[in-house]
């Protein structure tokens, strides 16, 4: 399972999404008290502890023999990924991670006037206590992660996905996310299996789907060599009055080769009206390609694909070796 870090702007609900989003994947969540308290705290004094929450520098001081905190925390979290699955949230932790590891880094922002909107909504400030707030955070997280591992946190190219949480609700962006993991972690999949050219998934690199079909359909695709996502991306349709989202269309399979989405209506038929009204949603906001795949065709393909199958084995006359 991939790392995740969450970085984020004060009032942009980062902090929300990124606690949701790890329940969702049955994450743990650790933000940067938690690590401190956790691995430091124990040991030092409380000068030292406060040093540690306020100045940045104080990580390149030293901590045990000739180690800083900065080394030290650093060997704490690679251990520490290695027994549970993480959600990162804040204190620069996507600085932690290379290239080399299985990570994924997300950036969470919104505009100004509506994360003070939101601070003044939360702690019942006045306005200007409000701005003044959003602005001292934002600065001691710039400052944080610029002295500590000199780098710009609102860089975008620093992050795998940026969200602008004055466009959506936290709940699409945390679907949007959730997306993302599942399609890193599909990659991750394919690129195992590149080595052997005809190679097919066994049923625990199938992803975790909702029916049978979908499975047998993944493996479909994997026969003929054929690469997919499995709902990869959430299209938001339908709002209410007050701009909540109220519909949204994921579709089931995704071939990046021909920027095509398929949904399997292979299950309960009275969902098939439904299913056919948000496609077509989909279609007219985004331009996407998507095409239904019905029940009757769903079992005429497969049911053709079984008996090929078949007659391959049981016909020498084709050369097939049993």
């Amino acid at each position: 399972m991939p790392i995740i870090t969450v970085s984020r702007q004060c009032g942009s609900y980062g902090d929300e999404i990124s606690q949701l989003l790890a329940e969702r994947l049955g994450y743990a969540h650790y933000n940067r008290d938690d690590l401190l308290n956790r691995f430091i705290r124990p040991y030092v004094t409380n000068h030292v502890f406060r040093m540690l929450q306020e100045s940045p520098k104080f990580y390149s001081e030293i901590f045990e023999e000739g180690q800083t905190y900065y080394e030290y925390l650093y060997e704490c979290i690679h251990r520490l990924i290695k027994s549970e699955s993480i959600v990162f949230l804040g204190f620069g932790a996507r600085h932690f991670f290379g290239s080399e590891d299985d990570a994924i880094h997300f950036r969470v922002f919104a505009s100004l006037d509506n994360r003070v909107d939101r601070i003044v909504q939360r702690f019942k400030m006045e306005r200007d206590s409000a701005l003044e707030y959003v602005n001292h955070w934002d600065r001691k997280y710039q400052r944080f992660v610029s002295i500590l591992f000199e780098k710009d946190a609102n860089q975008p190219g620093l992050y795998d996905g940026v969200f602008n949480t004055d466009s959506m609700s936290p709940d699409a962006w945390i679907d949007a996310m959730q997306a993302i993991v599942r399609d890193h972690m599909t990659r991750n999949r394919l690129q195992r299996n590149e080595q052997n050219d005809r190679a097919e998934f066994i049923m625990d690199d199938i992803p975790e789907m909702k029916n049978q079909s979908e499975i047998e359909f993944a493996r479909l695709l994997n026969r003929y060599q054929i690469d997919w996502r499995y709902e990869p991306k959430s299209f938001p349709v339908e709002w209410d009055e007050k701009g909540n989202l109220i519909t949204a269309f994921r579709p089931d399979f995704y071939l990046p080769k021909f920027d095509l989405y398929l949904e399997l209506t292979t299950m309960d038929q009275r969902y098939v009206a439904r299913k056919n009204r948000k496609a077509k949603m989909a279609k007219e906001q985004y331009g996407i390609d998507v095409k239904i795949v019905y029940q009757r065709d769903y079992k005429s393909f497969m049911d053709h694909i079984q008996y090929d199958q078949t007659d391959q084995l049981t016909d020498p006359a084709k050369g097939v070796i049993l």
